[in-house]
């Protein structure tokens, strides 16, 4: 029988990181440190993307499984994925993973599960990652950020596109940080402008992938 712990269910507003302190302020108080993810099919060309994404779904799902398992996560519970919608209406993937004392190694893995998927996708597929503390990929190649891009200009502009990690480029809205809907919009836009920045890149792939 798989051990489980109670566990509240963190609010997809923790997904997306706001400029100042009082926007902050909208999102409710998380006890345990929580990594979450988003993962979006974005075709501008396909009215009803539901297929699709239950298709990254069930794919998904699979790849979790064995993990959820038999890795000895801290909070037991595993990684928990669910099809919601925003507040637009757009469904998407989300999913969540207490990972509170562990985040170092728990948050490595995550992000090599996504990594993964991204990969095995074509380029409609985008995923945003970041934990209830902040945007800690971003944290962790902090010194390799170029100036432009340093908070909070960077601000929702990560993402995992291709089994790469990608930037939203500074020429969109290039003074400020940018918002859910902002970000969205771009990259059912135009996800082929994202740039690779390299030292980010090297970064997190020394500091996230190598070890998965």
């Amino acid at each position: 029988m798989k051990v489980v712990k109670p566990e509240h269910l963190v609010d997809e507003c923790h997904l997306w990181q706001h400029d100042t302190d009082q926007d902050s302020n909208i999102f409710e108080s998380v006890e345990k440190t929580t990594l979450v993810f988003g993962i979006f099919y974005l075709d501008k060309m396909i009215l009803d993307i539901t297929q699709e994404l239950e298709k990254v779904y069930t794919r998904l799902k699979k790849l979790i499984f064995p993990w959820n398992k038999y890795y000895p996560w801290n909070q037991y519970n595993g990684i928990q994925v669910r099809i919601t919608k925003n507040t637009d209406g757009l469904p998407y993937i989300f999913g969540s993973l207490c990972v509170e004392d562990y985040a170092e190694q728990e948050e490595s893995l995550v992000v090599g599960l996504l990594h993964k998927l991204s990969g095995e996708w074509g380029p409609q597929l985008l995923i945003k990652v970041c934990d209830t503390d902040g945007d800690f990929l971003m944290v962790e190649c902090s010194k390799e950020i170029p100036e432009e891009y340093e908070y909070p200009v960077g601000n929702n502009r990560l993402w995992l596109h291709e089994g790469k990690f990608k930037m939203i480029p500074v020429t969109y809205y290039y003074n400020r940080g940018i918002t859910m809907n902002e970000s969205l919009d771009f990259l059912e836009r135009a996800y082929f402008k994202c740039i690779e920045i390299p030292e980010i890149s090297k970064k997190l792939q020394e500091k996230m992938l190598d070890g998965f």
